[in-house]
């Protein structure tokens, strides 16, 4: 299967049918990617909790969320982001993935543009990323993104690092 080209991809507001794929693309980004630093157990218990079909439907159906989907003209999802306004012009990004096989082609940059323009009048815009993460920190530094804060997400299996970060638009 050869990458998409950034201007193939149109990336649109997610429906509750993409659920199963969306899901598909999270606990796969998260195997592929965090497999070196996190154990199977944590993997397991994060897929579990945050990337259920169910749970990422009803994100869908929010409104107070954004939820972008990145698709190929086969309507193939190749990323996905999801930005919830907090209160009038603040927003969180909770989850930008890209497939492996589709990074470095401004996908992940697009997806982030578009859900930031989902709210107008945004002033903030913040995230947590895992401190291990160290190209999705970079990735959002270039993204105008600073670091501002660390904390720590408690898991039945373990414990996220995490690095807070914040953008001001």
């Amino acid at each position: 299967m050869s990458s998409p080209s950034v201007r193939q991809i149109h990336v649109v507001r997610a429906a509750p049918e993409d659920a199963p794929r969306l899901s598909e693309l999270l606990a796969a980004s998260w195997r592929d990617n965090f497999a070196a630093f996190l154990p199977p157990t944590t993997l397991k218990e994060v897929s579990g909790r945050w990337h259920g079909r169910e749970h990422l439907a009803a994100q869908i159906l929010d409104p107070k969320i954004f939820f972008a989907a990145a698709k190929t003209p086969e309507g193939r999802i190749v990323g996905l982001a999801t930005l919830r306004l907090e209160e009038p012009g603040s927003a969180f990004l909770h989850r930008l993935y890209v497939e492996n096989s589709s990074q470095g082609l401004g996908i992940g940059e697009n997806l982030l543009k578009t859900a930031m323009a989902a709210f107008p009048g945004l002033k903030t815009v913040k995230l947590e990323v895992l401190t291990e993460n160290i190209r999705a920190i970079s990735f959002y530094e270039r993204q105008g993104f600073r670091k501002a804060g660390a904390k720590t997400t408690p898991l039945k299996n373990g414990v996220l690092e995490l690095t807070v970060m914040e953008k001001n638009t």
